[in-house]
């Protein structure tokens, strides 16, 4: 890294929206890191630039940058450790909530089924019902045809 520049390395989709699934498959970082090694190379390399590795940082008056190592370690590990529980309880909360929106997919997926089921026994009963109707009118209209024709049987004995 050089004092007189700044740069970064995206990997990833145009679209914000794309994630990766969990945690075990990284953040970017690992893809990252060779890229941008790759691409500082060829920064270094191109003397038209004027970057060169040997370049330094100037420290504030007063900045000791040569830390206790065991004080390095115990921050490291205590933000690792925090790092980690931190990965946990978002993978835990995204967890339930997936376990929450395919509960709520299956009870609509359930309900959708019970309601054609209902449905179908309503017009099943509903065609039973017109069917019944339609035997009754049908045979009453009979019996007013056979009562018709006993009178007119009647009537024409009668004349004879």
């Amino acid at each position: 890294v050089t004092p007189r520049l700044v740069s970064g390395c995206w990997v990833g989709g145009e679209d914000r929206d794309i994630h990766f699934n969990s945690m075990s498959m990284g953040q970017g970082a690992t893809m990252a890191l060779p890229i941008f090694a790759y691409y500082m190379k060829k920064v270094y390399a191109d003397e038209q630039l004027g970057y060169s590795q040997d370049e330094k940082f100037e420290f504030p008056e007063g900045f000791n940058p040569c830390v206790a190592p065991e004080d390095v370690l115990e921050t490291l590990v205590r933000n690792i450790i925090t790092g980690f529980l931190y990965g946990a309880m978002v993978e835990s909360q995204a967890s339930e909530e997936s376990a929450r929106m395919m509960s709520m997919k299956t009870a609509t997926d359930n309900a959708d089924a019970m309601l054609s089921e209902l449905s179908r026994q309503y017009n099943q009963f509903r065609q039973a019902a017109i069917t019944q109707e339609i035997t009754e009118v049908v045979g009453g209209a009979k019996a007013l045809q056979k009562k018709k024709a006993k009178k007119k049987a009647k009537a024409v004995a009668e004349e004879a």
